[in-house]
């Protein structure tokens, strides 16, 4: 009998229509500081008052929802995004995209964050 590691599965299982999906509501940790968001993230949370509680991604089928939420309210904006298997690039409209992949774990690791100052490391909800 042979054995299959457990992320190969997954994206054998994800490359063909089955096994885990990237939609879903992915929770980013830890809470980024209002003044460490830059370009989108930083308008998105300009819509918010007071410490930022959190920030979430909704993985819709061809879009991305960014969701800032603060103390003093929350304020969404979405973004157009291209799947290929297990990876999921969302274009912030800043020149360089985003691209998030879902682990073994169920979770969003994302190169390109880090730029927007937010969490590299997103967990699913």
């Amino acid at each position: 009998m042979h054995r299959l590691p457990v992320a190969g599965l997954i994206l054998l299982l994800t490359a063909c229509g089955g096994g885990p999906s990237l939609d879903g509501t992915y929770l980013g940790d830890p809470a980024p500081a209002r003044d460490a968001l830059a370009g989108p993230a930083a308008r998105i949370a300009a819509g918010t008052s007071g410490e930022i509680v959190d920030v979430s991604l909704v993985v819709e089928r061809d879009a991305a929802h960014l969701l800032v939420r603060a103390a003093g309210g929350e304020n969404l904006d979405s973004f157009a995004a291209a799947r290929d298997g297990a990876v999921l690039d969302v274009d912030p409209g800043t020149g360089a995209s985003l691209r998030f992949v879902l682990q073994e774990s169920g979770d969003l690791e994302c190169t390109g964050c880090g730029a927007l100052g937010l969490p590299s490391r997103w967990y699913r909800q």
